[in-house]
C-alpha cells in the first residue's frame, strides 16, 4: 500500500482533520477512509471457556471406536454426568450474573422470569436434567457465546468504537475504566407509529393533519397522471386542493369544502391523509413536534398527555440502563404496560425474528476506549485491493446486464406518453428489473467464481499461501473494468480482524489480518447504529464530501424491510445537500430540502444510457434510483469460491483472505439425533476428528443465519450444535463450518483489566474510477 501522509496532524483523538483521497491509498484506484469502526463483543472472550471440559473430551476420544458394550462406557457416563452438572452450575453462575441478566433483559426482558428464573431453581445435586432444563441451558449458552465472541454493535454487549488513522506508525489503544462511555435508549419506530395511529383518532385531530400527495402521482396544471391508467382532468378547485396536499398545509386550512375532495383523493390513492411520523432515531420528537403545533387545547392536551406518559417510561429506562438487572427489567415491563394501556395493542411484534425490532426500545452504545490505527496495519491490508478490484468488476457486469432492460421499459413508455415520469417508469420496471437482476447476479457470480478459481488454482492441502505481487497482474487481467457500474458501487467495505496478542505485537509486525465479511456497493459504516455513536457527525460528512463533492440522488427507503432494513441499519451519511427521491414511502419530512417526488422526475435518454432529470434541472444516472435494490442484490454475493465441501485457509502476505471452511449437508451429521447425551458427545468428537475440525469453530446452520460458536470440548455446546443440526435437517439445510481465527490467544482488544475481547475493523474503501453519469 502506498501511504502518503501530512507532515503534522492534530494530536487529539478523532481530530477534525481530513486525509484527502490522495493521502490514504489502498492501491490502484482505491482509497481508504481514515475513519474505521471497531465492532466487538462486550464480554471477555474467555467467558466461553468456562463451559469447556478438556479432560472429559480426552476421555471421550478414547471411546471413539469402542463397542457399545465396552465396560469403559459406564465410567465415562458417570464422568459425563458429573461434567454436565458442573457445566449446569457454571451456567447458573452465568445466569445470575447481573451484567448477563441486563444484556438478556435488553434483548428480551420476558426471558428473565420465563427462562432464567426456573434455571436458577434447578438443583445440580438432586434434580434430573430433563429436556426443558437442557433447553434453558442451551438458551443461556447461546446468549453467552454471542456476548463473548460475536463482533456485534447493539446494546452494551456490542459497543461501537470509532477510530482514526492519523498517520502514525503505531496502533494506540487507551481503554477506559468502564465498558461503555455512553449508552442511549431509543424507541423503535413501529411503537411510535402505533401511538401516532391512536393520536390520529383523537376527536378533532384529523383536521390538523396535513394531507400529502403521493409521490407517484404527477400533477401538471389541472391534469393528474397516475403511474398506471389514463390522465384525469380536475376541476379548478380540485386541482388547487391537490396542489395544497404538500404535507405541510393542514386540512383545516383548506376549508370544510375540501374535505369531501380529500376523501375522494384518498380513495383514489392520490393522497395520504394520516399522521405519518418521519423516520428518525428519535421518532417521539417528530410526533411531539406535530402535536405541539396543534393550537386547539382540547385536541392538543390529551395527545400530549399520552406522549408524556410513554416518553416518561423511556426516560426512566434511560436512567436505569446501568442499574441492577432487576430494576432494568421492572422499567421495561412498566414501559410495556404503559404502551399497552395507551394503544390497546401488544408491546412486542415479529416474534422469533432476528433483528426484527421486536420490542418497544433498543440501545446503542459507545465503547469506553480510544483507538488510533497505525500505518503498520493499513499497509498490511494491501492485498484487499485484489478483492476490491474483483468487486468493481462484479458490480460493473451486473450493471451491464440490467441497463438494456431499463432501456426497453423506457422505450415502451415513451411510445405511449410524451413525458416519461419516474413514477410510471418505476412501476413498469420493477418486475422485469427484478428478473434481470437475479439473472445477471447469478451469471456474474458463476463467472466470478470461475475466474478466481483460475487465478488461485488451489493445490491440495489445508493451508495455501500467495504473494500479493504474484496475484496482482492476474487479478487485473481477469477483472478489468472501466468503472464500478453505478455511483454507490464505488464503495467496498471489508471487515478485517487483527490476529495479535496486543497492540505492542501489532507494532512489532507480529500479526496477521483475517478477512471477515465483505460488502459490495455500500459503505457499511453508514448504518444509523454506527453513525450515531461517532462523537462528531460533521467529521463523517466531511469524508463523504471528499468522496462525493456534488449532491447525490438517493432513494427514500421504507422504515423497515426484514431481514436487512431497520432504523438501526438505515443510512446515516445523508447530507442536507443530497437529493432524496420519493417513490412510495413517506418516511422523510415533507419540508425537507431536496426531496423530490417520483412523479415530478423525468426519465430521458442521454447517449446510450438513461438519466433522471429533476424539476430543478439536475440530472443523474438512472441506476442511482435503484441503488438500494442493486446493493441488496450484490451485498452478500462476495465469496471467492462456489459451495465446495472444503476450502483451505488462503493467505496473501499478511492477510488471510479465506479461513478454512467446510460445507456439508446437515443430513450427513451422524450424531445429532442421538438421545444418549454421553454417546452423542463421543460421536460428535469422532466426527470432528474425521473431518479434521478444530475444537473451536463457528457454525452457520442455514443460509441467512448468524454463525454460532461451538466448542467440541464442551458438552453444553455440543448439545447446542446437535439442536441446530436437527433444525437444519428438518429444512434440508447445508451447514457451513468455519475455523475460529483469530483464536483465543490472538485477541488484541483489551480492557483496562487486560481482559481480551473479540473484534473486527470495518473499513470503507472508495473507488476513484468514474464511468457512469452521476459518479463524479
Amino acid at each position: 500500500m502506498t501511504t502518503v501522509l501530512p507532515d503534522q496532524l492534530a494530536p487529539d483523538h478523532l481530530a477534525q482533520h481530513q486525509l484527502t483521497l490522495d493521502q490514504l491509498v489502498l492501491g490502484g484506484d482505491w482509497t481508504l477512509s481514515p475513519h474505521v469502526i471497531t465492532r466487538g463483543a462486550g464480554f471477555p472472550a474467555d467467558g466461553v471457556l468456562r463451559l469447556r471440559a478438556a479432560e472429559l473430551a480426552a476421555h471421550a476420544d478414547e471411546l471413539a471406536d469402542a463397542d457399545q458394550d465396552d465396560p469403559r462406557w459406564a465410567e465415562f457416563r458417570a464422568r459425563f454426568d458429573t461434567a454436565a452438572r458442573a457445566a449446569g452450575r457454571e451456567l447458573q453462575r452465568i445466569a445470575v450474573d447481573d451484567d448477563f441478566r441486563r444484556a438478556v433483559a435488553l434483548q428480551n426482558h420476558r426471558l428473565v422470569d420465563s427462562a432464567l428464573a426456573p434455571l436458577l431453581r434447578w438443583d445440580a445435586d438432586t434434580d434430573p436434567r430433563l429436556a426443558k432444563h437442557r433447553d434453558r441451558e442451551g438458551l443461556v449458552a447461546s446468549y453467552w457465546q454471542r456476548y463473548c465472541v460475536k463482533n456485534d454493535s447493539i446494546g452494551f454487549f456490542g459497543p461501537v468504537l470509532w477510530s482514526v488513522a492519523d498517520g502514525a506508525a503505531s496502533t494506540r489503544l487507551r481503554p477506559g475504566t468502564r465498558l461503555t462511555r455512553s449508552m442511549e435508549v431509543f424507541f423503535e419506530p413501529w411503537a411510535i407509529d402505533r401511538l401516532a395511529e391512536v393520536v390520529h383518532e383523537l376527536p378533532g385531530m384529523r383536521m390538523w393533519v396535513p394531507p400529502r400527495r403521493n409521490a407517484f402521482v404527477r400533477l401538471d396544471g389541472d391534469l393528474v397522471t397516475p403511474p398506471v391508467g389514463k390522465p384525469v382532468r380536475l376541476t379548478e378547485f380540485e386541482a388547487s386542493v391537490l396542489r395544497s396536499c404538500d404535507g405541510r398545509t393542514r386540512a383545516r386550512d383548506l376549508g370544510e369544502d375540501a374535505v369531501a375532495v380529500l376523501e375522494s383523493f384518498v380513495k383514489r390513492r392520490w393522497v395520504t391523509w394520516k399522521l405519518d411520523v418521519p423516520l428518525s432515531k428519535w421518532p417521539m420528537r417528530e410526533l411531539r413536534g406535530f402535536v405541539e403545533g396543534v393550537s386547539d387545547d382540547a385536541v392538543r392536551v390529551p395527545a400530549l398527555r399520552m406522549l408524556d406518559r410513554l416518553d416518561a417510561g423511556r426516560a426512566d429506562l434511560q436512567l436505569k440502563v446501568h442499574a441492577p438487572a432487576e430494576e432494568l427489567t421492572a422499567a421495561l415491563l412498566a414501559l410495556d404496560a404503559t404502551f399497552t394501556e395507551l394503544t390497546a395493542g401488544p408491546s412486542t411484534r415479529n416474534a422469533g425474528q432476528a433483528y426484527g425490532g421486536r420490542t418497544l426500545v433498543y440501545c446503542d452504545s459507545r465503547r469506553d476506549a480510544d483507538l488510533t490505527l497505525g500505518t503498520t496495519v493499513l499497509a498490511a491490508a494491501e492485498p484487499v485491493r485484489l478483492l476490491a478490484d474483483s468487486g468493481r468488476w462484479f458490480c460493473a457486469e451486473v450493471a451491464k446486464g440490467i441497463r438494456p432492460v431499463l432501456n426497453d421499459v423506457y422505450a415502451a413508455l415513451a411510445a405511449q406518453r410524451p413525458v416519461v415520469d419516474f413514477a410510471a417508469f418505476w412501476m413498469k420496471s420493477l418486475m422485469p428489473l427484478r428478473t434481470a437482476i437475479n439473472t445477471a447476479t447469478s451469471a456474474v457470480q458463476q463467472e466470478f467464481w470461475r475466474r478466481w478459481a483460475s487465478i488461485l488454482d488451489l493445490p491440495e492441502g489445508r493451508r495455501v499461501r500467495y504473494g500479493f505481487t504474484e496475484l496482482l497482474p492476474k487479478v487485473r487481467a481477469a477483472f478489468a473494468a472501466e468503472g464500478p457500474g453505478w455511483s454507490a458501487a464505488r464503495h467496498f467495505s471489508p471487515d478485517l480482524m487483527v490476529a495479535a496478542r496486543d497492540t505492542a505485537a501489532i507494532d512489532r509486525g507480529e500479526f496477521q489480518l483475517v478477512l471477515g465479511e465483505v460488502h459490495m456497493a455500500i459503505n457499511a459504516q453508514r448504518s444509523n447504529c454506527l453513525v450515531s455513536q461517532h462523537p462528531d457527525l460533521s467529521v463523517l460528512h466531511a469524508q463523504t464530501d471528499v468522496e462525493f463533492p456534488a449532491p447525490r440522488l438517493l432513494p427514500v427507503l421504507p422504515k423497515g424491510s426484514l431481514p436487512r432494513l431497520s432504523i438501526r441499519t438505515h443510512p446515516g451519511f445523508v447530507r442536507d445537500k443530497d437529493f432524496l427521491l420519493e417513490t412510495t414511502h413517506h418516511t422523510v419530512p415533507a419540508d425537507r430540502p431536496g426531496l423530490v417526488k417520483a412523479g415530478d422526475v423525468e426519465v430521458r435518454p442521454e447517449g446510450d444510457s438513461l438519466v433522471l432529470r429533476l424539476p430543478t434541472g439536475e440530472t443523474f444516472d438512472v441506476l442511482d434510483a435503484f441503488s438500494e435494490i442493486l446493493m441488496d442484490a450484490v451485498i452478500d454475493r462476495f465469496k471467492l469460491f462456489d459451495d465446495r465441501p472444503h476450502t483451505p485457509r488462503i493467505t496473501v502476505d499478511k492477510v488471510v483472505l479465506c479461513r478454512e471452511k467446510w460445507r456439508l449437508p446437515s443430513a450427513d451429521v451422524p450424531f445429532a439425533k442421538g438421545k444418549d447425551e454421553a454417546r452423542r458427545f463421543v460421536l460428535a468428537r469422532r466426527w470432528q476428528h474425521e473431518l479434521g475440525l478444530p475444537d473451536q469453530i463457528f457454525v452457520t446452520p442455514n443460509k441467512g443465519a448468524k454463525p454460532v460458536y461451538i466448542d467440541f470440548a464442551s458438552p453444553t455446546y455440543v448439545n447446542l450444535l446437535a439442536k441446530f443440526v436437527r433444525r437444519a435437517q428438518t429444512d434440508g439445510a447445508v451447514l457451513t463450518i468455519t475455523e475460529m481465527l483469530p483464536d483465543h490467544d490472538e485477541l488484541w482488544l483489551r480492557d483496562r483489566a487486560g481482559r481480551a475481547h473479540t473484534s473486527e475493523l470495518r473499513f470503507a474503501a472508495f473507488d476513484r474510477t468514474c464511468s457512469a453519469k452521476g459518479q463524479s
